[in-house]
């Protein structure tokens, strides 16, 4: 080999040193409290999901039945909202533009009838074409018929809604469907899940309070749908509603002196006033007698055995037959000829 050639320079190498980043003392501090809060709330989340996780679960409120907040009724359907519910039986919902399970009204062209009431005439566990209000257009096709049912109202609700739609439908008569929970519902500021507005009777009529209704946790869960799938999350709004909510208001039931103001209101604008009883009810009969209001028995109609006991598609016609020979018989709507004419919903 040959000599190598005088004047080149023979490169060399060296590996720099690995740099070793060290956190100070308040760094590392921070980091230890970051991570031990992290592994006790994933702690906490474990333990209240194997512990608690009953207590927890979001109530069956009106929000799954795709319901919203209202300031003034405590709940009220989304307008245009559709959904499948799962209950007895799976059936499909759908809300018309005003926010009612019901069909799109045109302005009024002959005798029309607005139903008034819970779950049973917004008809929960069955279908739209299966309820009760269906199947009297079918069989009375020239009356106009409203379903103005929204599922978990009391009658005190009711009242207040009738005040809200009344001069949009002005219908010749307005039908109450009350069901014997309702006197438990008209008598507190809290059912299924929602916060509500109630009256107090006294000597100088009905009081409304409550409003406007505060949001509840069964209405929260539903706007919050991510939030609130921590258990963690939902406990602690569970702790904060108890310290520092609304709490539950009790009073003695107003329901005669809600129906009294019903009927007296109703025949102030012209309309009828009629009430079906879902179950046999000899208070109620009582009522109706004493303030001369027509009533009829739905009592007797085919139910689900689950799910508060609605009635099945069978039961909706059976009562359907016996509401058409009831009106029939009372006369309570005019012949389609005088009934023309007003406003649509």
């Amino acid at each position: 080999m040959g000599a190598r050639p005088e004047g080149d320079a023979v490169l060399t190498h060296r590996a720099a040193p690995p740099t070793v980043i060290r956190l100070g003392p308040r760094p590392r501090r921070i980091l230890f409290w970051v991570v031990l809060v992290f592994l006790a709330g994933l702690l906490l989340e474990l333990s209240l999901r194997l512990l608690l996780a009953r207590w927890l679960e979001p109530p069956f409120g009106n929000a799954r039945l795709g319901y919203a907040h209202d300031r003034e009724l405590g709940w009220f359907p989304i307008p245009g909202d559709r959904r499948q519910v799962v209950a007895s039986r799976p059936f499909a919902v759908e809300h018309n533009r005003m926010g009612f399970r019901d069909v799109d009204h045109r302005p009024k062209a002959g005798p029309r009838i607005l139903f008034l009431g819970d779950s049973f005439v917004w008809g929960f566990d069955v279908e739209q074409a299966e309820r009760f209000t269906e199947r009297l257009r079918e069989l009375a096709p020239a009356w106009e018929v409203v379903n103005a049912g929204v599922s978990g109202y009391g009658t005190d609700q009711e009242l207040l809604l009738l005040q809200r739609v009344h001069d949009t439908f002005r219908p010749d008569v307005v039908f109450l469907v009350y069901c014997n929970n309702d006197s438990g519902d008209s008598s507190t500021n809290l059912r299924y899940g929602g916060y509500k507005p109630y009256f107090v009777a006294g000597e100088g009529g009905l009081e409304r309070r409550g409003v406007p209704v505060p949001v509840s946790l069964s209405y929260r869960h539903a706007q919050h749908p991510l939030l609130f799938r921590s258990y963690a999350v939902r406990a602690a709004a569970l702790v904060a509603q108890a310290s520092f909510g609304d709490g539950i208001v009790q009073v003695r039931d107003p329901t005669d002196a809600i129906i009294g103001e019903m009927h007296r209101w109703v025949k102030a604008r012209g309309s009828r006033f009629a009430v079906g009883l879902v179950s046999d009810n000899a208070d109620l009969r009582r009522t109706c007698k004493r303030r001369r209001i027509s009533f009829v028995d739905l009592d007797g109609a085919e139910r689900y055995p689950e799910h508060a006991a609605h009635w099945t598609p069978e039961g909706h016609r059976m009562v359907a037959a016996r509401i058409l020979r009831f009106v029939r018989d009372t006369d309570l709507l005019p012949p389609p000829s005088s009934a023309a004419g007003g406003a649509g919903g």
